[in-house]
């Protein structure tokens, strides 16, 4: 399962469990998937500067097994809360892009590239 979709539908999930005019519960759960990606999300890049294949790996198993397992279980309200601070944590992969690409691209300056113009 991707990030996206996921969060997409975690609202429409969490007001078909709900009485029709309660929308502060369903804003509260995307809101709380929301912090819980942000702070996901710093975790995620600090330990991408530490290790970046480990993290991958790891951020990968735990989104996946957190997706295939929390969610089917999520059939209360209070166990959608659960996953939505699970999923939000442990789904943020995005967080490794930047390391990543700079592994892949290599050490440029910016030096470099000017030279590279004038020549």
């Amino acid at each position: 399962m991707a990030y996206f979709p996921v969060s997409l539908f975690l609202a429409t999930y969490a007001a078909s469990l709900l009485p029709a005019d309660d929308s502060f519960t369903v804003n509260l759960v995307v809101g709380i998937f929301n912090a819980a990606a942000m702070l996901g999300s710093v975790l995620t890049g600090w330990g991408a500067d530490r290790s970046l294949p480990s993290t991958v790996a790891f951020i990968g198993v735990a989104g996946g097994v957190v997706a295939l397992s929390a969610w089917g279980e999520a059939d209360t309200l209070a166990k959608v809360f659960g996953f939505a601070v699970l999923y939000g944590g442990s789904s943020q992969i995005c967080s490794c892009w930047g390391n990543a690409a700079s592994i892949v691209a290599g050490e440029l300056s910016l030096s470099f590239l000017i030279e590279s113009k004038r020549s």
